[in-house]
């Protein structure tokens, strides 16, 4: 393989240096790589993002996940994948499960707007014969006692099914999407919707006639709905901050919070005056008085997962029984969140893994960052040892240090006691613990120059010479950084980006020039190039932007230019020393990896790559590395 590989580098390269006319002539077969999976990683699981209770089952609960559906006959003390995620609906779709069935699975692409129905849990899937139209982002709620009866609401309002999935009509028009859409557990003929920019709609009658009910307050971005099953004129939603409503939607109150951020709210149905929020890369929070007053529950269990839920279910059938969901999987409490349990066990083979990093001596030594921790092996991929750290250990990058061999770095997006902190592993992986100081800067992504030097990027540019001890700003010229990429052939080469805009320094970064063309959608990803100093890569994911998804510098960043290879979405891409002229790029909300040669000449889409997401590359020699959202780690053969 390595061979045919070289073989198809040399030919990229060749082809790039003679006449366009050849160019246009048909091009030599490239062969695909297969990319194989590593061993599992025991203990940790998919990221997930929902969960639904049966009522037909009490003991049977579903999650959607980034490796698929999710299944449990035994109240979530264990877990199958069910099914994995149709392409045309990517890894993260907008889901509902019916509670009355749960292989009844409606499933929709929250770019595209196209959407699919299984009813024999996963095993056939099928487009709506007259589908909803509006398509984005869409919301999606099932009759909780009939699950022929399906609404879905999307850009131009709410739409309805009554056959299952299989023809849906307009009940409600907007001119703005619908945030969030709610089906009453108690009372299936209240329909309630948020409609984004214009406040809650509620329908009495099944979605035959709306009425509004509302505004909602300016309060940023809404991130999280909930609605009392007991009560459905109290109203729940997260975002920046808290909102509650008790009169359906007419007022609202801002409820106290020890931070910001909060990806999920729920109510107890079983406690009234209960509920619970994920506070964001920090923790579960629960409050037994309408917020009032605050529990921050962490633990050695509920923190591996990632800390701060994406999903949250508290069953009326099992009073004391709690489930979340989060980056790295499922935590389960049996005595209403006093204690949790990890209840990952099986589903290593679907782990989410969001950065992977190789030992700079050692290509058998890997470490790979999950939700909220870390494992690593020893022997190539062939088994792996959970680390060690403390709670909070959230962040999505993990970088390896090439100065310092053993010393390996994570940053974090939590502000935990007040300040941000960044991880530091100095025996292999092991253990990670935080930097003892605070920081006034989020460290998004991480790089570390060949001379050690480390850069943290977020709210600002972060340079260290003394291994973490201490940071300085750069000066970068720019509030928020996205990435940092420092160039493996000159230490002195770095790359960062703020937007669209897209900076480089020559100078160990003392000094800063904005490229004089640059990408023009927002830059997600940065790549330096592994022996050229001059050649930077970018990734932008299109559906926020539009657009080519991936761009290169020639010329040391001073001019960009779009690379026409009609991938979508693209947000992880990484250029092989060892294969030249080859180039792997990764989609934010697409499964697959797309292998380029020629400049861009030639894209293929791996058929025999992991069927999730990849959140980022790494490579030493000829191993090269893919960390998946849900299907752990992948080799290239």
């Amino acid at each position: 393989m390595s061979q045919l590989l070289l073989r198809a580098g040399a030919l990229a390269l060749l082809a790039s240096t003679l006449s366009p006319a050849w160019a246009q002539a048909p091009r030599p077969s490239v062969v695909i790589p297969r990319w194989t999976a590593l061993a599992p990683l025991e203990g940790a699981g998919p990221a997930v993002r929902g969960l639904e209770a049966s009522v037909a089952s009490p003991n049977t609960i579903s999650a959607w996940s980034s490796a698929g559906v999710l299944r449990s006959d035994d109240r979530g003390e264990s877990w199958s994948r069910q099914c994995p995620w149709p392409d045309e609906v990517t890894t993260r779709p907008q889901v509902a499960v019916s509670p009355a069935d749960p292989n009844r699975i409606v499933a929709a692409n929250p770019v595209t707007g196209s959407m699919l129905v299984t009813r024999d849990g996963g095993a056939s899937w099928l487009a709506p014969a007259v589908p909803p139209t509006g398509g984005y982002f869409m919301r999606l709620s099932f009759d909780p006692f009939d699950p022929d009866v399906l609404f879905a609401g999307s850009v131009d309002g709410v739409w309805k099914s009554e056959d299952g999935g299989t023809t849906f009509s307009q009940s409600l028009a907007t001119s703005t999407e619908i945030s969030f859409l709610k089906v009453a557990r108690h009372n299936r003929l209240r329909v309630t919707a948020l409609v984004s920019g214009v406040g809650v709609t509620k329908s009495e009658d099944g979605g035959a006639t709306w009425e509004p009910q509302g505004n909602v307050p300016a309060a940023g971005t809404i991130l999280s709905f909930a609605m009392d099953d007991r009560d459905t004129n109290r109203m729940l939603f997260g975002g920046t901050n808290l909102h509650l409503t008790e009169d359906g939607g007419q007022t609202w109150t801002a409820i106290p919070a020890p931070s910001e951020g909060f990806d999920m709210v729920a109510f107890d149905p079983m406690r009234p005056g209960r509920i619970l929020a994920g506070l964001r890369e920090v923790a579960l929070m629960i409050s037994d008085d309408l917020g009032a007053n605050w529990t921050i529950v962490r633990g050695p269990e509920i923190d591996p997962i990632g800390a701060n839920p994406f999903a949250l279910l508290c069953p009326s059938s099992h009073p004391d029984l709690l489930i979340v969901g989060g980056r790295g999987g499922l935590a389960r409490s049996t005595d209403a969140g006093v204690q949790f349990t990890r209840t990952n066990g099986g589903l290593g083979a679907f782990a989410n893994v969001e950065s992977v990093a190789i030992h700079p001596i050692d290509p058998d030594h890997i470490v790979a960052k999950t939700g909220g921790s870390a494992f690593v092996s020893t022997d190539g991929g062939l088994s792996w040892t959970e680390s060690s750290s403390g709670p909070s250990f959230t962040g999505t990058d993990i970088v390896a240090d090439p100065a310092i061999p053993g010393r390996f770095w994570a940053g974090t997006l939590g502000i935990v006691n007040g300040s941000v902190q960044l991880w530091r592993s100095n025996d292999g992986g092991f253990t990670f613990a935080p930097l003892p100081q605070s920081f006034p800067y989020y460290f998004w992504n991480l790089a570390v120059a060949s001379n050690g030097v480390l850069f943290g990027a977020g709210s600002g540019l972060l340079r260290s010479t003394d291994g973490g001890d201490t940071f300085v700003n750069t000066g970068l010229p720019a509030s928020w950084v996205w990435d940092v990429a420092v160039s493996p052939a000159d230490p002195m080469v770095l790359w960062a980006n703020s937007g669209s805009t897209v900076y480089r320094s020559t100078d160990g970064a003392m000094t800063w020039i904005p490229a004089t063309t640059s990408p023009t959608p927002t830059v997600r990803g940065l790549h330096a190039h592994p022996t050229d100093p001059s050649i930077c890569y970018a990734t932008v994911p299109t559906f926020i932007d539009g657009g080519e998804s991936l761009w290169v510098t020639m010329d040391g960043g001073d001019h960009w230019k779009s690379v026409p290879t009609g991938i979508r979405n693209g947000w992880e891409v990484h250029a092989l020393s060892a294969y030249p002229g080859v180039v792997l790029v990764g989609q934010t909300i697409e499964a697959g990896i797309w292998y380029l040669t020629g400049n861009g000449r030639d894209a293929r889409r791996s058929d025999r790559g992991p069927d999730s997401t990849v959140s980022g590359f790494t490579s030493s020699g000829r191993r090269v590395l893919a960390a998946t959202s849900g299907s752990g780690v992948h080799i290239m053969r």
